[in-house]
């Protein structure tokens, strides 16, 4: 009896030694399961800081584009073959908030700095124009960043603010050349009328002249006419016949020229 109760002890003993070293095993797998997926996640964290300091550090406009694009496409993968970590979808989400907010900030700054005031008093059509150039280009540029940056609705928003200065100057620069080429016309007729008024004064004061003239030459062709009708034979005055000829002048012989 005493021999069988130590041979099912020590069977005991065995199966919970299995057990033990099972049981470590299996912690022991899960410890290193749990480091792993850890030592992957602070890798794909450092991988988004890094794209993002890329995108900060980036001067060119067009390429600070791909990078939001080509982040937004990392996600969009992360999302679809992974279970996804909340840590590491937070840092996505907020990394390109943050690239999306500087291209939005800067769309508001434009705006701000080209809105003015009292439109309708503004003379000046030369701040209107590059105002509205401004904001042109500034549409341009929304038109075509718009799907890497922009919700539907921001889109929206900001188009409808630009396009209402950009109408806005339009009208207030057609009324200010309406206004303009009115008051060159007016100068112009107001021109031809002093011009035709000054020919009526001069034809005035030479229509009076001319008839003077006229009847000068009038009586002078009446005097001429008269003239030539004179009978000469009633003047006492000398005939060719009567003047005295003249003697030739004669050099002496003796005279001395001198040169």
């Amino acid at each position: 009896m005493k021999k069988s109760t130590k041979k099912v002890v020590i069977i005991i003993c065995c199966v919970l030694a299995v057990a033990l070293i099972a049981g470590g095993t299996v912690v022991g797998v899960n410890v290193y399961n749990k480091n792993v997926k850890e030592q992957q996640i602070e890798q794909i964290l450092s991988d988004i800081k890094g794209k993002y300091d890329t995108f900060v550090n980036e001067s060119d406009r067009d390429k600070r584009i791909i990078i939001i694009k080509n982040l937004e496409n990392d996600l969009t993968d992360y999302l679809k073959n992974n279970e996804p970590v909340e840590k590491i979808k937070e840092e996505y989400q907020s990394d390109l908030e943050q690239m999306k907010s500087y291209f939005v900030t800067y769309y508001e700054k434009v705006i701000s700095d080209n809105t003015l005031n009292e439109v309708e008093k503004i003379t000046d059509k030369t701040k209107l124009k590059a105002c509205k150039d401004k904001l042109t280009t500034l549409l341009d540029k929304l038109n075509s960043e718009k799907d890497a940056v922009l919700s539907s609705e921001k889109f929206e928003e900001l188009k409808t603010k630009i396009q209402d200065l950009i109408d806005k100057y339009s009208a207030r620069i057609d009324a200010i050349e309406q206004a303009e080429k009115e008051a060159k016309d007016k100068l112009e007729q107001e021109a031809q009328t002093i011009i035709d008024e000054g020919k009526e004064e001069i034809e005035e004061v030479i229509e009076p002249e001319n008839n003077s003239y006229t009847e000068e030459s009038n009586t002078a062709a009446e005097s001429t006419d008269t003239d030539s009708n004179y009978d000469s034979s009633d003047d006492d005055s000398d005939t060719p016949n009567d003047l005295v000829p003249i003697t030739p002048f004669e050099i002496p012989d003796d005279y001395i020229y001198t040169y």
